[in-house]
């Protein structure tokens, strides 16, 4: 989840690439079952995905700007996985080009 980045440059989506983080992330919940280990929580699973997406598509750098902002409440972007991936998810560059 922290060494994989997406740049939007190739045909692999942004949706397949939150796929293989949200594959990562239940890795990590089945590696905890037998290794100590402190999963991250809502709050700390958008930043990780926001970091890995290095992308230059104006539209996304706007909708992640809008997620980073959105701080209120538990059901805001910035603290909800799931909100965070439906707003971002319409505005990838590889999508709206197919």
């Amino acid at each position: 989840m922290k060494t994989r980045v997406w740049k939007g440059n190739s045909a692999f989506s942004l949706e397949m690439f939150i796929v293989q983080h949200r594959a990562g992330y239940i890795l990590i919940q089945q590696c905890s079952e037998h290794v100590v280990f402190q999963l991250p929580d809502e709050p700390t699973r958008v930043p990780l995905l926001m970091e890995a997406i290095q992308c230059s598509d104006p539209n996304l750098i706007a909708a992640i700007a809008h997620v980073r902002a959105d701080k209120t409440g538990v059901n805001a972007k910035r603290n909800n996985f799931e909100a965070c991936v439906a707003y971002i998810l319409p505005v990838d560059p590889i999508s709206q080009a197919a």
